[in-house]
């Protein structure tokens, strides 16, 4: 049978929904301590990234998943489920961060600048230095999100980190990236700016080797 073609916008529901699910088991586990919960909510999480294959029904991407699978019972029956959920909300802001970093140093071209310009190759140079700032912004943003949870997870307060986590880092990226939106028609109003649909549609295509 021949794999159905999927490209990054038919995934991306898929990879929302899959992440949404996982918050939802990941807070539903910290709160009944279930180490079943803990299994299902890793093996969400895990299917997050093999999304794409998954649907495209790739064996290798099956193959992880299951090998994902066996990994997080081996964890979870070991008492380890805790920790392994513990981590994703540290480990997943800091490389953001790294990537959002990494692309600031001399000689790179700064995250934001490359994701505007595959919307508009002739980028203005106003918006060029805009990007750039964002680019900061989002390191710093990514960076304190990584240290409010990892110092949650110290604290020992299970359920508010779980909260913070799984929905208030959501809701608070959501915010950023709206509030932002709506400031830059305003800043620059002059400029066509793409409608806010068009504009997360462009943030979906932005290929992943544009962070490397």
């Amino acid at each position: 049978m021949i794999a159905p073609a999927v490209n990054r916008n038919t995934a991306a529901p898929w990879i929302a929904l899959l992440a949404i699910v996982g918050s939802l088991l990941i807070h539903l586990a910290v709160l009944s301590h279930s180490a079943r919960l803990e299994w299902l909510a890793l093996v969400t999480l895990s299917a997050v990234p093999l999304a794409s294959g998954l649907l495209q029904r790739r064996l290798q991407s099956w193959l992880w998943l299951l090998g994902l699978a066996a990994a997080a019972a081996f964890v979870t029956s070991h008492s380890g489920g805790a920790l392994a959920l513990y981590l994703p909300s540290v480990a997943l802001p800091i490389l953001l961060a790294w990537l959002f970093g990494r692309s600031l140093l001399a000689g790179r071209t700064p995250l934001v600048v490359l994701i505007a310009r595959a919307a508009d190759r002739q980028l203005p140079d106003y918006l060029v230095a805009y990007s750039r700032r964002l680019t900061q912004m989002w390191l710093m943003i990514f960076v304190i999100i990584g240290m409010v949870d990892a110092v949650l997870i110290l604290s020992g307060r299970r359920e508010l980190w779980s909260l913070v986590a799984n929905f208030g880092n959501y809701v608070l990226i959501a915010a950023i990236v709206l509030i932002e939106y709506l400031y830059r028609r305003w800043r620059f109003g002059d400029y066509a700016h793409p409608g806010f649909v068009e504009y997360l549609r462009v943030l979906v295509r932005a290929s992943p080797r544009q962070m490397s």
